[in-house]
Protein backbone atom coordinates (compact mmCIF):
# COMPACT_ATOMS: atom_id res chain seq x y z
CA UNK A 1 0.00 0.00 0.00
CA UNK A 2 2.57 2.45 -0.78
CA UNK A 3 0.35 5.73 -2.08
CA UNK A 4 -2.13 4.69 0.93
CA UNK A 5 1.25 4.97 3.16
CA UNK A 6 2.69 8.37 1.23
CA UNK A 7 -1.11 9.73 2.14
CA UNK A 8 0.03 9.05 5.58
CA UNK A 9 3.57 10.76 5.19
CA UNK A 10 1.72 13.35 3.52
CA UNK A 11 -0.79 13.87 6.89
CA UNK A 12 1.43 14.16 9.23
CA UNK A 13 1.83 17.62 8.43
CA UNK A 14 -1.97 18.34 9.97
CA UNK A 15 -3.77 20.63 12.46
CA UNK A 16 -5.84 19.17 15.21
CA UNK A 17 -6.27 16.69 17.69
CA UNK A 18 -6.74 12.51 18.06
CA UNK A 19 -10.37 11.83 18.62
CA UNK A 20 -12.15 8.65 18.89
CA UNK A 21 -12.76 7.05 15.64
CA UNK A 22 -14.39 3.59 13.68
CA UNK A 23 -11.56 1.80 14.76
CA UNK A 24 -10.62 3.20 17.89
CA UNK A 25 -14.54 1.95 18.49
CA UNK A 26 -14.62 -1.20 17.29
CA UNK A 27 -11.19 -2.69 15.67
CA UNK A 28 -8.72 -2.48 18.70
CA UNK A 29 -8.77 -6.08 18.64
CA UNK A 30 -6.83 -6.16 15.17
CA UNK A 31 -4.50 -3.18 16.35
CA UNK A 32 -3.64 -5.34 18.97
CA UNK A 33 -3.04 -8.16 16.68
CA UNK A 34 0.50 -9.17 16.11
CA UNK A 35 0.62 -9.66 12.23
CA UNK A 36 -1.24 -6.49 11.72
CA UNK A 37 -0.42 -3.23 10.04
CA UNK A 38 -1.17 -0.08 12.37
CA UNK A 39 -1.14 3.61 10.98
CA UNK A 40 -1.79 6.65 13.30
CA UNK A 41 -1.10 9.62 12.40
CA UNK A 42 -1.85 12.72 14.83
CA UNK A 43 -2.62 16.15 13.68
CA UNK A 44 0.63 18.80 14.63
CA UNK A 45 0.35 22.20 13.49
CA UNK A 46 -0.50 24.09 10.16
CA UNK A 47 2.34 26.40 10.37
CA UNK A 48 4.27 23.43 9.87
CA UNK A 49 2.67 22.26 6.95
CA UNK A 50 2.54 25.70 5.19
CA UNK A 51 6.29 25.26 5.10
CA UNK A 52 6.46 21.99 3.59
CA UNK A 53 3.19 22.60 1.09
CA UNK A 54 4.68 25.75 -0.30
CA UNK A 55 2.09 28.45 -1.70
CA UNK A 56 1.25 26.15 -4.87
CA UNK A 57 -0.83 23.83 -2.95
CA UNK A 58 -3.12 26.41 -1.15
CA UNK A 59 -5.92 23.92 -1.76
CA UNK A 60 -4.43 21.25 0.22
CA UNK A 61 -3.21 23.29 2.96
CA UNK A 62 -7.02 23.87 3.16
CA UNK A 63 -7.87 20.44 3.54
CA UNK A 64 -5.00 19.15 5.74
CA UNK A 65 -5.95 21.79 7.97
CA UNK A 66 -9.48 20.85 8.83
CA UNK A 67 -7.83 17.05 9.53
CA UNK A 68 -7.56 15.74 13.03
CA UNK A 69 -6.18 12.34 12.54
CA UNK A 70 -5.67 8.93 9.88
CA UNK A 71 -5.64 5.74 11.37
CA UNK A 72 -5.24 2.41 9.34
CA UNK A 73 -5.18 -1.28 10.17
CA UNK A 74 -4.47 -3.62 7.52
CA UNK A 75 -4.77 -7.15 8.55
CA UNK A 76 -2.98 -9.66 5.71
CA UNK A 77 -4.33 -13.55 7.75
CA UNK A 78 -7.95 -13.16 8.75
CA UNK A 79 -10.15 -16.23 7.70
CA UNK A 80 -12.50 -14.46 5.67
CA UNK A 81 -11.85 -10.74 4.56
CA UNK A 82 -14.86 -10.66 2.59
CA UNK A 83 -16.99 -11.74 5.55
CA UNK A 84 -14.75 -9.31 7.45
CA UNK A 85 -16.05 -6.62 4.84
CA UNK A 86 -19.62 -7.25 4.94
CA UNK A 87 -19.55 -7.51 8.97
CA UNK A 88 -17.63 -4.05 8.79
CA UNK A 89 -20.36 -2.03 6.37
CA UNK A 90 -22.95 -3.56 8.42
CA UNK A 91 -21.71 -2.63 11.98
CA UNK A 92 -21.33 1.31 10.97
CA UNK A 93 -24.66 0.73 9.03
CA UNK A 94 -27.10 4.17 9.13
CA UNK A 95 -25.08 5.75 11.06
CA UNK A 96 -22.43 7.04 8.00
CA UNK A 97 -23.85 7.66 4.72
CA UNK A 98 -22.17 5.65 1.70
CA UNK A 99 -20.47 7.76 -0.57
CA UNK A 100 -18.60 5.05 -3.05
CA UNK A 101 -18.79 1.38 -3.58
CA UNK A 102 -16.80 -1.16 -6.10
CA UNK A 103 -17.36 -4.40 -6.52
CA UNK A 104 -15.54 -6.63 -8.73
CA UNK A 105 -13.61 -10.08 -8.46
CA UNK A 106 -10.90 -9.43 -6.21
CA UNK A 107 -12.65 -7.96 -3.14
CA UNK A 108 -14.67 -4.78 -2.31
CA UNK A 109 -14.15 -1.67 -1.81
CA UNK A 110 -16.27 0.70 0.18
CA UNK A 111 -16.17 4.42 1.02
CA UNK A 112 -18.47 6.50 4.23
CA UNK A 113 -18.66 9.45 5.49
CA UNK A 114 -20.33 10.74 8.89
CA UNK A 115 -21.82 14.11 7.63
CA UNK A 116 -24.04 16.84 8.56
CA UNK A 117 -24.84 20.59 6.23
CA UNK A 118 -22.10 19.70 3.96
CA UNK A 119 -19.06 19.23 6.43
CA UNK A 120 -17.62 15.80 7.13
CA UNK A 121 -16.56 14.36 10.41
CA UNK A 122 -14.92 10.80 9.61
CA UNK A 123 -14.45 9.49 5.95
CA UNK A 124 -14.32 5.37 6.27
CA UNK A 125 -12.67 3.27 4.03
CA UNK A 126 -13.39 -0.43 4.13
CA UNK A 127 -11.88 -3.12 1.64
CA UNK A 128 -11.72 -7.13 2.20
CA UNK A 129 -10.04 -8.94 -0.79
CA UNK A 130 -8.68 -12.67 -1.17
CA UNK A 131 -6.31 -12.50 1.12
CA UNK A 132 -6.17 -9.23 3.03
CA UNK A 133 -9.38 -6.49 5.36
CA UNK A 134 -8.35 -2.38 5.71
CA UNK A 135 -10.48 -0.20 7.47
CA UNK A 136 -8.86 3.70 7.49
CA UNK A 137 -10.38 6.75 9.06
CA UNK A 138 -9.97 9.79 8.47
CA UNK A 139 -11.01 12.15 11.26
CA UNK A 140 -11.67 15.92 11.29
CA UNK A 141 -13.94 19.11 9.83
CA UNK A 142 -13.79 18.66 6.45
CA UNK A 143 -15.81 19.95 3.00
CA UNK A 144 -18.19 17.52 1.68
CA UNK A 145 -16.76 19.33 -2.19
CA UNK A 146 -13.12 18.11 -1.28
CA UNK A 147 -13.69 14.68 -0.62
CA UNK A 148 -13.48 13.85 -4.15
CA UNK A 149 -9.95 15.05 -4.12
CA UNK A 150 -9.13 13.14 -1.23
CA UNK A 151 -10.60 9.84 -2.79
CA UNK A 152 -8.22 10.28 -5.85
CA UNK A 153 -5.06 10.42 -3.59
CA UNK A 154 -5.75 7.16 -2.04
CA UNK A 155 -5.87 5.26 -4.94
CA UNK A 156 -3.52 2.33 -4.51
CA UNK A 157 -2.52 -0.20 -6.50
CA UNK A 158 -2.63 -2.62 -3.53
CA UNK A 159 -5.63 -2.41 -1.78
CA UNK A 160 -8.05 -4.56 -3.01
CA UNK A 161 -10.75 -3.87 -5.20
CA UNK A 162 -9.00 -0.56 -5.68
CA UNK A 163 -6.62 -1.44 -8.14
CA UNK A 164 -8.07 -0.99 -11.55
CA UNK A 165 -10.58 2.02 -10.42
CA UNK A 166 -9.65 5.46 -10.56
CA UNK A 167 -11.89 6.74 -8.08
CA UNK A 168 -11.16 10.52 -8.92
CA UNK A 169 -13.94 9.83 -11.04
CA UNK A 170 -16.09 10.40 -7.97
CA UNK A 171 -14.74 14.05 -8.65
CA UNK A 172 -15.83 14.27 -11.87
CA UNK A 173 -19.82 13.33 -10.41
CA UNK A 174 -21.49 16.48 -10.10
CA UNK A 175 -25.10 17.65 -9.33
CA UNK A 176 -26.40 21.20 -10.18
CA UNK A 177 -27.50 23.34 -9.20
CA UNK A 178 -27.57 22.31 -5.65
CA UNK A 179 -30.14 23.28 -3.79
CA UNK A 180 -32.57 23.36 -6.04
CA UNK A 181 -36.19 24.31 -6.63
CA UNK A 182 -39.10 22.35 -6.56
CA UNK A 183 -40.49 23.65 -9.86
CA UNK A 184 -36.93 23.35 -11.45
CA UNK A 185 -34.75 20.47 -12.55
CA UNK A 186 -31.01 19.75 -11.50
CA UNK A 187 -28.38 18.01 -13.76
CA UNK A 188 -25.99 15.51 -13.02
CA UNK A 189 -22.80 15.60 -14.30
CA UNK A 190 -21.46 11.89 -15.45
CA UNK A 191 -17.92 10.51 -15.95
CA UNK A 192 -17.75 8.35 -19.11
CA UNK A 193 -17.11 4.98 -17.68
CA UNK A 194 -20.45 5.19 -16.09
CA UNK A 195 -22.28 5.83 -19.01
CA UNK A 196 -24.99 2.68 -19.78
CA UNK A 197 -25.64 2.45 -16.07
CA UNK A 198 -28.66 3.26 -14.06
CA UNK A 199 -29.32 6.10 -12.66
CA UNK A 200 -31.65 6.07 -8.80
CA UNK A 201 -33.31 8.79 -7.06
CA UNK A 202 -34.01 8.36 -3.32
CA UNK A 203 -36.30 10.37 -1.46
CA UNK A 204 -35.61 11.19 2.40
CA UNK A 205 -37.41 8.66 3.81
CA UNK A 206 -35.48 5.82 1.35
CA UNK A 207 -38.39 5.18 -1.07
CA UNK A 208 -37.27 5.22 -4.89
CA UNK A 209 -38.80 7.75 -6.95
CA UNK A 210 -36.80 7.67 -10.50
CA UNK A 211 -34.65 5.11 -12.19
CA UNK A 212 -33.86 5.88 -15.37
CA UNK A 213 -30.72 4.62 -17.98
CA UNK A 214 -27.75 6.83 -18.45
CA UNK A 215 -27.13 7.98 -21.77
CA UNK A 216 -24.87 10.76 -21.25
CA UNK A 217 -22.27 12.29 -20.22
CA UNK A 218 -25.40 14.79 -18.72
CA UNK A 219 -28.82 13.97 -17.09
CA UNK A 220 -31.55 16.33 -16.03
CA UNK A 221 -33.68 15.30 -13.23
CA UNK A 222 -36.97 17.50 -13.18
CA UNK A 223 -38.05 18.33 -9.24
CA UNK A 224 -41.75 19.41 -9.95
CA UNK A 225 -42.99 16.37 -8.31
CA UNK A 226 -40.57 15.97 -5.87
CA UNK A 227 -41.50 17.00 -1.82
CA UNK A 228 -38.82 19.85 0.15
CA UNK A 229 -36.15 17.52 1.45
CA UNK A 230 -32.23 15.69 0.99
CA UNK A 231 -32.31 13.49 -2.04
CA UNK A 232 -29.75 10.72 -2.90
CA UNK A 233 -28.96 10.62 -6.48
CA UNK A 234 -26.90 7.11 -7.37
CA UNK A 235 -25.17 6.09 -10.15
CA UNK A 236 -23.79 2.70 -10.95
CA UNK A 237 -22.81 0.83 -13.74
CA UNK A 238 -20.13 -2.78 -13.85
CA UNK A 239 -19.80 -2.65 -10.42
CA UNK A 240 -19.06 0.64 -9.26
CA UNK A 241 -21.86 2.77 -7.64
CA UNK A 242 -21.10 6.66 -6.84
CA UNK A 243 -23.77 8.33 -4.26
CA UNK A 244 -24.25 11.97 -4.40
CA UNK A 245 -26.74 14.22 -2.14
CA UNK A 246 -29.00 17.34 -3.44
CA UNK A 247 -31.62 19.02 -1.63
CA UNK A 248 -34.42 20.16 -2.65
CA UNK A 249 -36.41 23.49 -1.80
CA UNK A 250 -39.39 25.27 -2.15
Amino acid sequence: MKKLFAVCVFAMFLSGIHAQNIIDKHYQHFVDADESTVVHVAGLTFQMASNVLGEELEEEKEFIQSIQSFDLVAMPTIDNPREEYKAAVALIGSDYEELINVKEKDGNFSLHIDEENGTVYEVVGIAGGNDEFVIFSLLGQMDLDQIGDMISKIDDQNFGALKDVNLSKVEEVKVYPNPVNTANQFTIDIPDEMIGGKLIVVDPSGAQVKSIKINGNKENIKTNDMNPGYYVVTIENAGVTIKKKVLVVR
